[in-house]
């Protein structure tokens, strides 16, 4: 299992895991990956999502949304997912390389908010692998993460990723485009996504989130 703690990613994946999930994403251009986050992760970034402020954004006409501002989580979330050893099995597991580092953001949709995410393909500033992991404790109405291979108009997924921890990854790439469904009923879809990329450094992460705050974040979560 692919699971990362607030140290980084827990264990080497063993090879038999790691062939089928390369398997399947040259195949299928994404995998579904179970309990992404540890249980002390996870536990650390509910509770400050819980109590964080969010905002509206609005991202053009592809999307609009509630992001979280920045707080201890997001900054650990981040360190997490830049660990060097999950940047090299992800380069492993997708053929894309070489992947310097990860951002992303935690956002909300919620019913009835006009809340939207349109048809669009990411493939800019050196994104190459998109992620989509799920932080709502309720399990949401719609909400379908999709991915589309545009020039064929053929879907290659439509998964209500609703388990908490779990994440999709997906390729980023001309020709495919991905989306969020709308949310229904009653309950937000919280989500924290965002990409590794070709042209991220540690220095700028470091620029953007500071180290004391890494730091701050880890020792909070008690590492």
């Amino acid at each position: 299992m692919l699971q990362l703690t607030p140290h980084g990613l827990a264990a080497p994946l063993p090879d038999s895991e790691r062939r089928t999930l390369s398997a399947q994403f040259s195949e299928h251009r994404y995998v579904h990956l179970r309990q992404v986050l540890s249980d002390d992760l996870l536990a650390f970034a509910l509770r400050h999502v819980t109590e964080s402020a969010f905002f509206d954004e609005k991202h053009h006409d592809i999307a609009a949304d509630h992001a979280m501002m920045p707080n201890p989580a997001l900054s650990l979330l981040h360190f997490a997912f830049n660990d060097p050893a999950l940047l090299r099995l992800v380069e492993e597991l997708t053929g894309c390389e070489p992947l310097s580092g990860f951002r992303g953001r935690v956002f909300r949709f919620v019913p009835g908010a006009g809340h939207f995410d349109s048809w669009h393909s990411d493939n800019v500033q050196g994104r190459r692998i998109g992620v989509s992991l799920n932080l709502s404790v309720d399990i949401y109405e719609g909400g379908h993460f999709q991915l589309l291979d545009d020039p064929r108009q053929r879907l290659l997924c439509d998964i209500a990723n609703t388990g908490l921890g779990d994440a999709v990854l997906f390729r980023i790439a001309s020709g495919l485009e991905h989306r969020a469904t709308e949310v229904t009923g009653t309950v937000p879809r919280t989500t924290f996504a965002g990409w590794f990329v070709s042209d991220l450094s540690l220095v700028s992460l470091l620029e953007e989130f500071g180290s004391e705050e890494v730091g701050l974040a880890r020792a909070r979560a008690g590492v």
